[in-house]
């Protein structure tokens, strides 16, 4: 029996025989699944993070569509439910939202925002007044340093002036020229 004989015969022996090969999958999984979780989480751990999330990355990006197809198609079916859930979910813990925000955003965590603050003292770096609202993360938008915290005005108003140092001056000399 050749090669291809081999692999035609054993096909068909798969195709009539299903049942009773799932049947024993099933039995030797069961005897055997502590054995195959632990050997998984070996080599799982085995592999750095660099591996896994280039295979990751590889995959994403090789099934973009696809994947972007599914997304959509999950989240026109469960919206209300996804809606729902996040909005369960924020609520239940705003700490860690805040943390994850201000990690992702500004790189820095909820216990130095809050460090930032105190030494602040709950005050605005710019005009010195203390706000209702959460203060705002100033950061350099080229190095992403956080330089303080800011009422919305000020911060704002840095944001309008595009953080030149020469557009501040300028009005600065503006106002001062024009007092009444």
């Amino acid at each position: 029996m050749n090669a291809e004989q081999k692999s035609a015969y054993n096909k068909a022996y798969r195709v009539a025989n299903w049942d009773r090969i799932l049947e024993r999958r099933k039995k030797w999984y069961a005897a055997n699944a502590d054995r195959e979780r632990n050997r998984s989480k070996k080599y799982a751990a085995a592999l750095s993070k660099d591996v896994k999330h280039g295979r990751q990355r590889r995959y994403r990006e090789a099934n973009r569509d696809k994947l972007s197809a599914y997304t959509r198609k999950r989240y026109k079916e469960k919206r209300a439910a996804i809606l729902l859930y996040n909005k369960q979910r924020r609520a239940e813990r705003p700490e860690v939202e805040q943390d994850w925000y201000l990690r992702t955003e500004y790189g820095i965590s909820l216990a130095e925002y809050n460090a930032l603050r105190t030494k602040q003292k709950g005050l605005c770096a710019i005009c010195r007044k203390s706000q209702k609202k959460r203060l705002s993360v100033d950061h350099c938008h080229t190095t992403g340093r956080v330089r303080g915290l800011l009422c919305d005005r000020c911060n704002h108003g840095l944001g309008h002036f595009k953080d030149e140092i020469a557009f501040l001056q300028r009005a600065i000399k503006y106002l001062a020229e024009h007092v009444a």
